[in-house]
């Protein structure tokens, strides 16, 4: 905190400064809230394609967040991931449909209330996958619905569930818009305690039956568990810049431009394609300036490119570093995927071009890994109305002809929220000939939100780190349904460890 306090009061006290002040507190601002990771319901909807909730591969398919293991995460009450002695049992004898089932989860819910563990909910688990099938929230009556009774010393409340759903093996898709949760699969329940501040001295996780069940069964209760990843924020050179004199000297710093006049076009190729200008004002997007200018990108209703702007690298660079602040504008909504900037070295003049529109890395020819974006999440996911980014990859040992498409899912910094600016940065490392053994890095505001160690970009002597491509797509082969916006500032490369 001393090292921020000393480089705070040179920034106040040097209006020549400013700006770096103004981004400065940006990161302090944007850092201190707490990480929360929780699996998400939905929305599954079959007839638009959208999957975005828990299912046997991901806790949340929409943000492309996996699980650890395949079926899903849990904690015994010994504390063991994937352990077998369960926190709760309930031996069922022969029931009739509608008939209500009573487990007590005392001894869970109160290390929830005690923050001992995170609450990610219940996991039921039917060891020997007996028929049984159970009344899920989407069931129209409120009484019928799974429910958790809690006592306290003074009151008792019954809860409603947030959110249910089972983790299928047959099935990539999420099931947490079926009425019925078919238990013979696992099933996972949440339900919100936050509001009860007295101590809770009893739970009862009620459930109720769908159909009969003709033999007796055990259902047995663990604690769904979401792996959290680090939240340290990674400094580097850009937390000792003063200026942009300091940036020119920088030995480190091969490139840098904070739109803040036409001249940062000289130094990039292809500038004609898209539509894009600098601004400092755009109240129809909400636009707030980062400091000064930004370079404003638009992808025009029915088209494809917003910019494919390319800066060239020196040759034979094996590895750098490229960073720059992004803010997706107030229009931003998209349900299809699409590019964002990122590395290439696609050779579009030479007989080994290769790397981008379907036109496939093999090894030989070239290779690029921009960033793509995917849908824009719902309402109902646990992280509404955020779009996801990632690596868009085409790779030595890519099966298909377009690219491969790869989350950053470290953790939640790389859900992006509209009219809100991102530090994003990415690291590449070339492989060796025959080898796979290229690196992708990337973090967002500083945090490592994706690290991909094993990559075989080309075996061409011929084909090495070209460029950096400034490119902003919607598709795929979709157009844009209306104008999208985004803003790009603060645009540096560099050969180590920028920050924000």
């Amino acid at each position: 905190m001393l090292f921020y306090l000393k480089y705070l009061l040179i920034y106040w006290l040097s209006p020549k400064y400013m700006k770096r002040l103004i981004i400065f507190l940006f990161i302090i601002c944007n850092t201190v809230e707490a990480e929360e990771r929780f699996w998400s319901e939905g929305a599954c909807v079959k007839e638009e394609k959208r999957y975005e909730g828990a299912t046997r591969d991901f806790y949340n398919r929409g943000a492309g967040q996996r699980w650890e293991n395949t079926l899903g995460d849990w904690l015994d009450n010994s504390f063991i991931p994937q352990g077998k002695v369960p926190f709760s049992t309930l031996k069922i004898p022969v029931k009739n449909k509608l008939d209500q089932l009573e487990i007590n989860v005392t001894s869970l819910v109160q290390l929830w209330q005690k923050g001992t563990l995170t609450n990610n909910g219940f996991r039921l688990h039917n060891p020997k996958k007996r028929p049984l099938s159970l009344i899920a929230k989407e069931q129209k009556s409120y009484l019928n619905q799974p429910m958790l009774e809690v006592h306290t010393l003074t009151e008792s409340f019954e809860l409603p569930v947030q959110a249910d759903t089972i983790l299928k093996k047959s099935t990539y898709t999420c099931l947490g818009s079926s009425p019925i949760l078919n238990a013979k699969h696992p099933v996972l329940t949440r339900f919100d305690i936050s509001s009860i501040k007295q101590p809770i001295t009893k739970a009862i996780l009620k459930l109720t039956l769908a159909k009969k069940i003709p033999k007796p069964i055990l259902l047995e209760v663990f604690a769904v568990n979401v792996v959290k990843n680090s939240d340290i924020i990674k400094q580097g050179i850009s937390s000792q810049i003063f200026s942009n004199e300091y940036l020119n000297k920088n030995p480190n710093i091969t490139f840098f431009t904070s739109f803040e006049n036409e001249s940062w076009t000289n130094q990039w190729e292809d500038t004609s394609k898209g539509s894009y200008q600098l601004t400092s004002n755009n109240s129809k997007e909400k636009f707030s300036p980062l400091s000064g200018k930004a370079l404003e990108i638009t992808i025009k209703k029915g088209n494809f490119v917003g910019i494919g702007a390319k800066h060239l690298l020196s040759k034979n660079l094996e590895k750098a570093y490229f960073r720059y602040y992004l803010r997706l504008g107030d229009s931003w909504q998209i349900n299809t995927t699409g590019k964002l900037p990122g590395f290439a070295g696609t050779y579009n003049n030479t007989t080994y071009k290769a790397g981008w529109g379907g036109r496939k890395s093999d090894g030989s020819n070239g290779w690029s890994a921009r960033m793509f974006t995917n849908s824009t999440l719902s309402s109902n996911n646990v992280l509404p109305n955020k779009t996801p980014i990632g690596n868009y990859l085409y790779h030595a040992d890519m099966k298909k002809t377009y690219g491969d498409t790869e989350y950053w899912n470290l953790n939640n910094e790389s859900l992006l929220k509209k009219n809100t600016w991102y530090s994003i940065e990415q690291y590449i490392q070339l492989n060796t000939p025959n080898k796979q053994n290229g690196q992708l890095k990337a973090w967002v505001n500083g945090k490592l939100v994706y690290n991909n160690t094993n990559i075989r970009f080309s075996d061409n002597p011929s084909v090495g780190l070209e460029s950096v491509w400034l490119n902003v797509y919607h598709g795929g082969k979709t157009k844009a349904p209306k104008d999208l916006t985004v803003f790009i500032d603060e645009l540096i490369i560099a050969n180590s460890y920028i920050g924000p």
